[in-house]
């Protein structure tokens, strides 16, 4: 057991951070030529800006997807990592493709199951991709870490009926059923709840992105950006706030969205407005400016809210298309390589206040190439990425955590029946140390729940590490293992593992199947 744990802990170390007196910005740059990627760009390359003047770069990184030198060291038996794929290899970019029922017309939804089908079925075994739907429940039915071929296989059934020659087991199966399920049209939910209810899994899908390095994409399937407000003379002001509120979330985390409309050739965004089966989309709600409801401050498209937070974060809008699998190609090519950038904020600057933020890359490699990139960070001495949610709630989330690397395995406990033993590695490279006198100090709190169980039901306990400078080294070369116990409620378990760090609330959580 132990030997499977170390597998991980050898993956992609990286040198511990320490508790700066500065506060790290991170920027990741997408350069596109005529003919992909812009490759071999230098950290001198590049001029960032914030508010318009031009930072030192602390920071530079170039990330490719896939590292062609890379030898496979699958995972042990039973263990599960949040940054790794089953064949050991670090998940360094990805895309997230959501399928929004929650905000797509629910007569325009089997259009967009035949599009998302073809997509799914047109993915390369090599392509780093999660696939997930929205409605009343959210369902994820592959994420990055799995192997992509059985969601080939499972949506080119779906694509011929749902019948195969093949013979498949019984968890690609399962797979498909997931599948199936997340494309069956749903009922329309009115906007109240989608306004809730839309941020909310952007969240979650920022957090589940948070903590891989290189391109992060959104692929977002929707017709229409769920608002609060309404057609008073307010409301390009209070959708100006909506919309700035949900893009911070993403663009906190580097994630770009690509808003993809559903519709087809001469259906664009759907205009809720003109809709009569269902409240106006951004109708006044309750308590909103309700005596000047009858002013109107004239019509806002979807089009263009969609475009408004694809550029925010540094992606692209498509619609008007009744083939989607070309551009969402483009969109998967573009996971492939990409920059981050990286300085310290002026401490004196930090006014809690959105600043803008602005990338030049130089003539030469670049001549006309396109540069994308997230367009504002939030200046406040709180690093934003690492903010997560406490960890009664971390628990629940629909998708694991990725601010903190981490990998466990869970078995029986031979020694005391009806209780399960559980290992967890966790990357001291992704720690916040801070030298105290002559230790370093740093600390976290890890709680296991059995997924299903009441949060109250499950264990936590917190770890203060107090290390010289030789077992800090120590730490850092060999991993940090620990163990817990969680008792079980019988087979089969499965065990929701997270680990928050005290100090800036940086977090990692993982899915684990007990192994019987």
């Amino acid at each position: 057991m132990r030997t499977a744990i170390g597998l991980v802990l050898a993956c992609a170390l990286c040198c511990a951070q320490t508790a700066p007196d500065v506060y790290p910005v991170y920027v990741d740059v997408l350069v596109r030529g005529k003919a992909g990627a812009v490759k071999g760009l230098a950290k001198d390359d590049f001029v960032l800006k914030d508010k318009g003047k031009a930072q030192k770069l602390e920071v530079f990184a170039a990330t490719a997807a896939h590292d062609a030198d890379f030898k496979p060291a699958p995972l042990g038996p039973g263990v599960a990592a949040n940054r790794l794929s089953g064949r050991g290899e670090p998940v360094r970019a990805a895309t997230f493709i959501l399928f929004d029922r929650l905000n797509t017309a629910a007569a325009d939804q089997a259009f967009a199951r035949g599009q998302v089908l073809n997509l799914l079925a047109s993915l390369k075994e090599t392509d780093t991709v999660a696939f997930a739907s929205l409605s009343r429940n959210f369902i994820l039915v592959h994420d990055f870490t799995d192997d992509p071929a059985p969601l080939i296989r499972s949506a080119r059934r779906l694509l011929a009926g749902g019948t195969s020659q093949v013979e498949s087991s019984a968890a690609e199966m399962a797979l498909q059923r997931r599948l199936e399920t997340a494309l069956t049209s749903a009922q329309e939910i009115d906007q109240v709840y989608r306004a809730a209810a839309t941020p909310a899994a952007f969240r979650s899908i920022a957090q589940h992105l948070s903590g891989l390095p290189g391109r992060k994409n959104l692929v977002w399937v929707a017709q229409s950006f769920p608002l609060t407000f309404g057609n008073d003379v307010y409301r390009r002001n209070e959708t100006a706030n909506e919309m700035a509120s949900t893009t911070a979330i993403l663009q906190e985390d580097n994630v770009a969205v690509y808003p993809v409309s559903p519709g087809g050739v001469g259906a664009g965004f759907s205009d809720t407005s003109s809709r009569t089966d269902r409240p106006t989309e951004g109708a006044l709600m309750p308590g909103a400016n309700a005596a000047t409801q009858q002013q109107t401050a004239g019509a806002l498209g979807d089009a263009s809210n969609m475009q408004t937070i694809a550029t925010a974060t540094g992606g692209r809008a498509f619609y008007n298309l009744n083939d989607i699998v070309p551009s969402m190609r483009t969109v998967l090519d573009e996971a492939e390589y990409s920059y981050t950038l990286g300085f310290y904020a002026d401490p004196k600057g930090l006014d809690d206040k959105f600043h803008s933020l602005d990338v030049d890359v130089l003539k030469g490699k670049a001549q006309g190439a396109e540069v994308r990139f997230r367009k504002r960070y939030l200046a406040t001495k709180q690093n934003m990425r690492q903010m997560t949610p406490p960890i009664p709630q971390l628990a629940v989330e629909p998708l694991v955590a990725t601010g903190l690397g981490i990998a466990a395995v869970a078995q029986p406990d031979a020694a005391k029946p009806g209780s399960v033993k559980v290992q967890v590695s966790v990357n001291p490279g992704d720690l916040t140390f801070q030298h105290v006198g002559d230790k370093w100090t740093t600390g976290f709190d890890l709680a296991l729940l059995i997924e299903g169980a009441p949060v109250n039901t499950g264990t936590a306990k917190t770890f203060n590490l107090n290390l010289t400078d030789e077992q800090r080294t120590q730490v850092l070369t060999a991993g940090l293992l620990i163990e817990g116990a969680i008792p079980s409620k019988g087979a089969p378990d499965v065990i929701r593992v997270v680990v928050r760090e005290k100090a800036t609330g940086a977090a990692g959580s993982v899915r684990v199947v007990v192994v019987q």
